[in-house]
């Protein structure tokens, strides 16, 4: 849902597929599953199988940056360019609520309350422009969120979110990336520390701001981001 924006104009010039990880949006919610980064790498290998894919371009947002590096870095072969949205983990400035649903101690709690104005309330930080965030924005947002069984996966993505050999090995990395910052972004901040490490320790990588954008930059800049993507990636014609 959150790509939506996206679907028609990037498929006028590539093949899009667009994938809810286990626990995400509409997929299974598996009882021996632990939601690492490492899983969650080892499930891009397995669709891409399942699908028949040899090999893709990658564009991931946000926790989601992990998961399309570690691929990456098991996987080179496969892996064409990739495009990082607000690439990061956990930080602080992150609202109360998905903290709390982070926490040891509170996160069971926390996800019992997890209802629709949580839910609104976060996405509220994740926007510049408000006027984006609209009654049908928050219910899509929560609706696959709204069981029980899917918060206890929020929970364990959020819990269980370990990014650091994935940095230890981002210097072993060769293909190109590109990251994409909003330069509204309440969470990550494109002139952090973190950035900069991530920027200077890929070999090949840019980095560029979206102005006038906040997290979900995909969503209320939809056109620059397009735009960024279409010209990072070169089309190819056939005749």
């Amino acid at each position: 849902y959150t790509w939506r924006n996206l679907f028609y104009e990037l498929s006028q010039n590539y093949r899009v597929i667009v994938l809810d990880l286990p626990g995400h949006g509409y997929s299974d919610r598996p009882v021996n599953f632990n939601y690492t980064v490492e899983e969650m790498g080892e499930t891009i290998r397995m669709f891409m199988d399942a699908m028949g894919i040899e090999s893709a371009h990658f564009v991931g947002f946000s926790l989601g940056y992990a998961y399309v590096l570690d691929f990456a870095r098991k996987y080179p072969e496969r892996t064409g360019k990739l495009v990082l949205l607000a690439p990061g983990g956990m930080v602080p400035e992150m609202p109360l609520a998905v903290r709390m649903i982070d926490s040891a101690l509170f996160g069971f709690l926390a996800c019992r309350l997890y209802g629709i104005r949580t839910v609104e309330s976060i996405l509220s930080e994740c926007f510049f422009d408000l006027t984006t965030l609209n009654a049908d924005v928050v219910t899509e947002y929560y609706r696959p969120a709204s069981d029980i069984e899917a918060r206890k996966a929020i929970r364990l993505s959020l819990h269980n979110f370990d990014d650091e050999n994935v940095i230890a090995n981002l210097r072993s990395m060769d293909q190109p990336v590109l990251i994409l910052w909003g330069n509204e972004d309440k969470w990550r901040k494109s002139n952090s520390d973190s950035a900069d490490m991530l920027h200077a320790a890929l070999h090949r990588s840019s980095a560029s701001v979206i102005r006038n954008a906040g997290h979900l930059m995909h969503e209320e800049r939809a056109e620059k981001v397009i735009a960024a993507i279409l010209e990072y990636i070169t089309v190819i014609v056939r005749n």
